[in-house]
């Protein structure tokens, strides 16, 4: 099964990664740096990166979302204390047909 962690890089993330790995899976992570970058928060960005990477599954665990609210560049900004990680990536997943 290939498993797509968002916030593969993070504080959770680097902890959750080897658990599927160590059982047989494939996990494929994305996250603002490291080596599949993808900004969580532009939505045609997380489409793409989920189409290329065909997920079996998808695990949410993107938790430093600095910059949210109004002001952030180039996004019209949630209100403080939404999490639109999972909602992108839920749509992300759908449309790949999963």
């Amino acid at each position: 099964m290939r498993v797509l962690v968002a916030g593969a890089t993070g504080a959770v993330g680097r902890q959750l990664v080897p658990r599927p790995e160590a059982a047989g899976h494939e996990v494929v992570g994305i996250s603002r740096r490291g080596p599949r970058p993808v900004d969580a928060l532009d939505a045609e960005a997380v489409r793409r990166a989920v189409a290329g990477i065909a997920p079996d599954a998808v695990v949410h665990r993107l938790t430093d979302l600095g910059g949210l609210g109004p002001g952030r560049a180039g996004h019209p900004g949630p209100c403080a204390g939404v999490d639109p990680g999972p909602t992108v990536l839920a749509r992300g997943f759908a449309d790949q047909g999963a």
